[in-house]
C-alpha cells in the first residue's frame, strides 16, 4: 500500500 503515498508524489515531482 505504498502506491497510495507516491500517487501524490509523482504528481507533485511533475508539477515541479
Amino acid at each position: 500500500m505504498v502506491y497510495r503515498n507516491i500517487e501524490p508524489a509523482a504528481l507533485a515531482i511533475q508539477r515541479g
